[in-house]
């Protein structure tokens, strides 16, 4: 008998390739009472160690995202101004060089959050992104197959996701995209080198940096309920991209500068990104926890994304 090191299937002695995962297991064997060393653990979870770096890189991805990035904005600010030899009552008082720094400051502030996340949560989980490397590369074919089928899950997904969010929202004049989204559009329309920045971010640094937090980390914990797994991560993927405005527009409606359908609108997106997570968790789920095949699919989304809004902004039409 042979076991994956891996996955944890247990194959039969004449099998080359784990029936499961198609990791090669040629020089892997075990005798019939050997107990399977990772009965207890999830498949996707290699071992139970991993767990204290999972639990560090979503302290630290909280960490960069609600503390750094404020500090961030904070510094950019303070240097933008001077930069520009102009005060905070010039810059209220002119709607042009606010824009101007609104647009220079999200830029800024999203890139340096994502390469400070990214430069430090990879080193952390580095040893176990190097064996999903090490595997993908020796078993090259399954990978690209659920790379593959990943993709068109995850187009189907988005298709069912923007029906529901169609049928929720045709009876408001909602614009046709999350706030999330609305950001990234308007720092790509300032162009040069924001437009780099967030091309940078959304297509490169995201992907790694999400699908490490939410695909690996967090399903590490959930033992072998995958459906438990890929629903629950699904929705803290599509509530980290939506919440935050929700609660900027509650801040609004007290202040009586936004309405309650405001808050409506916003809140049905989050069928947009749930749509998109729940493809990547089940490739994530299928590819036996290889995180290489979830970052691919989730890279080809934000780039062909990419490519159609730079299109829509060339023609005129974002």
């Amino acid at each position: 008998m042979k076991y994956c090191k891996y996955c944890g299937q247990i194959n039969d002695s004449d099998n080359n390739f784990c029936i499961r995962c198609g990791i090669n297991i040629k020089n892997q064997i075990v005798t019939d009472t050997q107990e399977n060393p990772n009965d207890s653990d999830p498949f996707y979870l290699e071992n139970k160690q991993n767990k204290t770096k999972y639990i560090l890189s979503i302290a630290l991805y909280f960490f960069f995202f609600y503390i750094f990035s404020g500090f961030i904005q904070f510094l950019f600010t303070t240097i933008w101004l001077a930069i520009k030899h102009i005060d905070y009552d010039t810059l209220n008082s002119s709607k042009t060089l606010y824009n101007e720094y609104l647009t220079d400051a999200l830029a800024w502030t999203n890139f340096l959050t994502y390469v400070g996340a990214c430069g430090t949560l990879i080193p952390i989980l580095f040893p176990i992104i190097k064996k999903d490397l090490k595997n993908f590369a020796q078993n090259q074919g399954f990978y690209w197959k659920w790379t593959g089928l990943g993709i068109l899950i995850m187009y189907g997904g988005i298709i069912i996701a923007s029906i529901i969010v169609s049928i929720l929202t045709f009876w408001i004049d909602s614009g046709g995209t999350s706030e999330n989204q609305e950001v990234i559009n308007t720092i790509m329309k300032s162009g040069g080198l924001n437009l780099v920045l967030i091309s940078v971010m959304t297509v490169i640094l995201a992907p790694i940096l999400e699908e490490l937090i939410f695909r690996k980390a967090l399903f590490g914990f959930f033992k072998h309920n995958t459906i438990k797994a890929v629903i629950i991560t699904s929705i803290i993927f599509a509530s980290i991209h939506v919440v935050p405005a929700c609660l900027t527009i509650m801040l609004e409606i007290i202040a009586k500068n936004a309405r309650w359908i405001d808050l409506y609108t916003e809140f049905v997106y989050i069928f947009s990104y749930l749509g998109q997570a729940f493809a990547i968790s089940y490739v994530y789920h299928k590819s036996n926890g290889n995180i290489i095949p979830s970052i691919f699919v989730h890279f080809v989304n934000n780039f062909i994304s990419l490519i159609m809004n730079l299109i829509l902004m060339y023609s005129g039409n974002l």
